[in-house]
């Protein structure tokens, strides 16, 4: 008799705990794997900071700044603005010949996040801010 209300606790257990991951994966679902165009299609790529300066970058660090960004982690935090709300942030507009990509790096909690504007927010590596900033550096 022990036995069988044992496993009926844990069976139940069981529902419980896959039941609430199910409601919680479907309420702050994660986002898709960030989309970056091929190094061949690129015509040009700006780095904007949010001051209004810009700098174009030349077609020899493409590679290093795709890299980056395909190696973005997905989040479970939903992007629900035309840009981030923090002080200092970076836009990387990627030109290609169908359309215009934009990305949002900017530093929260002390962690660097990428951010499609209503597609996703996508973990990155500290050193893809460091690639970014040092363009501004004079």
């Amino acid at each position: 008799m022990k036995r069988s209300w044992m496993i009926a606790i844990t069976g139940f257990l069981l529902i419980v705990v896959t039941g609430g991951y199910m409601v919680f994966d479907q309420t702050f679902p994660k986002a898709d794997p960030i989309h970056c165009p091929d190094i061949e299609s690129i015509e040009k790529i700006t780095l904007v900071k949010n001051d209004g300066s810009s700098i174009k970058v030349g077609k020899t660090d493409f590679g290093e700044l795709l890299h980056h960004i395909r190696n973005a982690q997905p989040t479970r935090r939903m992007s629900v603005n035309d840009a981030p709300y923090t002080k200092v942030y970076y836009i990387i507009r990627i030109d290609t010949l169908d359309r215009q990509y934009r990305y949002y790096v900017y530093t929260e909690n002390s962690q660097v996040y990428i951010e499609m504007p209503y597609t996703g927010i996508y973990k990155i590596s500290d050193q893809f801010l460091d690639v970014v900033a040092e363009n501004f550096i004079e």
